[in-house]
């Protein structure tokens, strides 16, 4: 472990990002995860906003044919370790397999992000742990909807503290690192 976090540490001086190998394991369960959300995406729209986003958990829609003004062209799901359904709702298989899939990769994820947190105290010389429990991390998936445009997000810094990147099927990731967007290469 600890080369991964003086290569991560190297990276982050130099790229303003830094890459962690996870396991063969948590990558099955992000492939599987992944796999759940498209099912879930593939939903009637009526059905997914019965678990809008509240209390920094839920669904968020920004489709630009719906809402032309929205600078996001994609749909998101957040979840906490602690979400539950909201009461008014009746979740289906769908709903009910992506919840417990987010929720079995909270458990492995959490070592590595806590280890990823202490590296990042040692760079920062303050003990960033002392704000990071399992109920603050959150799970972000999204679903980039087809789009013509040149750029189908704007450029924005992710809310919260450090953002792990686990799959993507459609790239532009890009870090802002001294003074300029540049890809995650």
């Amino acid at each position: 472990m600890e080369k991964e976090n003086l290569t991560a540490i190297s990276e982050i001086e130099k790229l303003g990002y830094g890459t962690v190998p996870y396991s063969p394991q948590m990558k099955s369960k992000v492939v599987d995860l992944m796999n759940k959300f498209e099912s879930f995406c593939e939903q009637p729209l009526e059905h997914k906003q019965n678990m809008l986003y509240q209390s920094s958990m839920g669904y968020e829609n920004h489709d630009r044919l719906i809402d032309p003004t929205s600078v996001d062209h994609k749909e998101a799901f957040y979840i906490k370790n602690n979400y539950e359904f909201p009461k008014t709702f009746t979740p289906n298989e769908v709903d009910k397999e992506f919840v417990l899939g987010c929720k079995s990769l909270f458990k492995e994820i959490f070592p590595l992000v806590m280890n990823s947190t202490v590296v990042l105290s040692d760079i920062a010389d303050n003990d960033l742990t002392q704000y990071f429990d399992e109920t603050s991390l959150t799970l972000r998936a999204i679903h980039y909807y087809p789009d013509t445009s040149v750029e189908i997000a704007y450029h924005h810094v992710d809310r919260g503290g450090h953002t792990y990147h686990l799959y993507e099927t459609t790239d532009g990731l890009e870090a802002y690192w001294q003074g300029s967007w540049n890809k995650i290469v």
